[in-house]
């Protein structure tokens, strides 16, 4: 590390939850055994000099990347790709929107994933995707009816009240 005055701290998970299983795809898992097993021999090569801190993004003796290192090579990558310029972080909110497009919506399997302690969190910050899908969702259902503007819509039983209401009734719908 350049930085003599920066020191780099390891130290366990803030809490018991941020120890998770995460579900990866199977091209992905191959080749972190690839690497793991690149590692393992590097490890082997170098003996005593290498630093075993047991991390998958790491400098070729073992040592921990510090952030300056993984954001040069992440400008590096989007400018070698054409990408827009975004900070590193974004990659965690374009991951969670895929989740959520990709489950249909399924919030405690998108909680789980990305770490979030309350389900409330994606709610809140993703709550722009699930009413697009709720708008693609109502856009289909329209078009494999063939409902018309001009036609009148039927009558739906909701909850156990007709939608729209009767009017020779005093029930109200969603009571």
């Amino acid at each position: 590390m350049s930085n003599p005055k920066t020191r780099l701290i390891l130290k366990t998970p803030k809490t018991a939850t941020s120890v998770r299983r995460v579900w990866l795809p199977k091209t992905l898992a191959y080749i972190l055994r690839e690497w793991r097993d690149t590692q393992q021999k590097q490890k082997e090569f170098l003996g005593d000099e290498y630093f075993d801190y047991d991390l998958v993004v790491a400098h070729h003796n073992g040592r921990p990347c510090d952030c300056k290192n993984i954001e040069k090579s992440f400008n590096r990558l989007k400018e070698d790709a054409g990408l827009p310029n975004v900070v590193f972080h974004s990659l965690r909110h374009s991951s969670t929107t895929y989740k959520l497009k990709l489950n249909h919506g399924d919030i405690k399997a998108t909680q789980g994933d990305t770490g979030h302690a309350q389900a409330d969190m994606i709610t809140r910050v993703y709550a722009h995707i699930l009413d697009e899908d709720g708008k693609v969702a109502a856009s289909i259902i329209m078009s494999q009816h063939n409902f018309r503007a001009k036609e009148k819509a039927p009558k739906v039983l909701i909850y156990g009240a007709f939608w729209p209401p009767r009017r020779d009734s005093n029930a109200r719908p969603f009571a």
